[in-house]
């Protein structure tokens, strides 16, 4: 993994960030939107929370996870409350987002909650971002940029 931290030094821990990907790309959730976990599934975020946090300090409502971003628990780890953010910060200072209905989709939560990517989509983007390091360094590689595996930019 290349990017071992988030761009305000928050440390992210490998074991849970690569649980996380697998998690997206195993097929046991479906996608939803607007909270962590419903009655229709999980949003990116909730899949994090169930797979990472403790299930004796997930906070349940008693079914469903609580929240619509890993802030709203208490025992998600740091790298998680923040890494919608980050996302959003390294997407935006290199120009990438994209429009939808005129709102401007650069984080996790847009691209999952306005149905843009699937969970696959998201892992692939998670990956480009903290394992190949796509986004690192000072000017942009232009072989890897139209590489994405993402069909548009996020």
């Amino acid at each position: 993994m290349k990017v071992t931290k988030l761009l305000d030094g928050t440390p992210i821990n490998k074991k849970e960030f690569l649980t996380w990907i697998k998690g997206l790309r195993s097929g046991k959730y479906s996608q939803t939107i607007g909270v962590l976990n419903n009655s229709a599934g999980f949003c990116c975020l909730g899949v994090a929370c169930d797979l990472i946090i403790p299930p004796e300090k997930l906070h349940k409502d008693p079914v469903f996870i609580v929240g619509v971003i890993p802030g709203a628990q208490a025992g998600s780890p740091e790298w998680l409350k923040r890494i919608d953010r980050d996302v959003m910060v390294r997407n935006r200072m290199l120009g990438f987002s994209m429009y939808h209905d005129s709102l401007l989709c650069s984080s996790l939560t847009s691209v999952n909650d306005l149905g843009l990517y699937s969970f696959e989509d998201i892992a692939n983007i998670l990956e480009d971002i903290y394992v190949e390091g796509i986004y690192e360094g000072s000017y942009l590689d232009p072989v890897k940029i139209t590489s994405h595996r993402v069909s548009g930019v996020l």
